[in-house]
């Protein structure tokens, strides 16, 4: 396959991923205002994004091989990962010490999806040339 339609076929998934994280989502706002249950919303919020992230790392796993890559797990993935679990434990808490912090973090979906990206990335190395 030649490496434009390799783009190409990424991108048409990319979309449809969108598309469908979007009609998800959407399922959870409803779900959350007519039961008033808040946790199919916050998993769709936080946990779905990550998703999004693994997929979009995929089409660069061909510049890389095998292997883990501790810097990235522990200084990237982990870090991410408890944010990221703070701010889905933080609804469930009430308010905390960093309230405003958590509530723009949970607002775009940067920490999920970088938090699944970097969860791909630590099980590969870069080539060496």
């Amino acid at each position: 396959m030649r490496s434009w339609s390799r783009s190409l076929l990424c991108l048409v998934g990319a979309l449809v991923l969108i598309w469908v994280l979007q009609k998800v989502n959407h399922l959870a706002a409803e779900h959350a205002e007519t039961t008033y249950e808040m946790g199919a919303l916050l998993f769709t919020k936080q946990w779905l994004p990550a998703l999004f992230g693994l997929v979009l790392g995929l089409p660069l796993l061909p510049l890389f091989r095998g292997g883990f890559n501790r810097p990235v797990f522990f200084l990237l993935f982990l870090p991410l990962l408890l944010i990221d679990l703070y701010a889905t434990s933080f609804f469930y808490r009430g308010q905390g010490p960093l309230a405003s912090l958590v509530i723009m973090l949970t607002e775009v979906p940067y920490i999920p999806i970088l938090m699944g990206a970097a969860l791909l990335f630590s099980f590969v190395q870069p080539k060496s040339r």
